[in-house]
């Protein structure tokens, strides 16, 4: 409940009635080896399925950064109901992640493997300490 004495001094904005859709957006980090306009795409067509999307607005996903080998990416898509957003939020995070697995696209950075060399196997010789490795 609020007091009508802080209505009548405040900027109030009624968001079950709003005059536009309510705009979200999320961000998303892609390897830079990945073309944009294929990362762009797979955004934008898993936005675009997504219920509870506003009919009158496409979403629109584009570049925004660069953060060390990752590019960074902006998915901005407009919500009718203001009291959905989260749910509708949700359910285009997940529609996106998987159009990217389908895309064989990682998000953020990709996968590291790393190989841990037993300290004796540095004495051994090439072929040997392959083998050791792999036992």
């Amino acid at each position: 409940m609020i007091p009508n004495s802080v209505i009548a001094k405040a900027i109030v904005t009624n968001h079950c009635r709003l005059s536009s859709p309510h705009i979200v957006t999320i961000g998303i980090q892609i390897d830079h080896r990945v073309p944009s306009a294929r990362v762009i795409d797979a955004l934008q067509i898993a936005a675009s399925g997504s219920r509870g999307i506003s009919p009158d607005s496409a979403p629109v996903a584009y570049a925004c950064g660069f953060a060390d080998s990752l590019v960074s990416y902006e998915l901005c898509f407009g919500i009718d109901e203001f009291t959905s957003s989260t749910g509708v939020q949700s359910e285009v995070i997940g529609r996106v992640t998987d159009a990217l697995c389908s895309r064989g696209i990682v998000a953020g950075r990709p996968p590291i493997n790393v190989h841990i060399v037993p300290p004796d196997a540095a004495a051994l010789p090439k072929n040997a300490a392959k083998n050791a490795v792999a036992a």
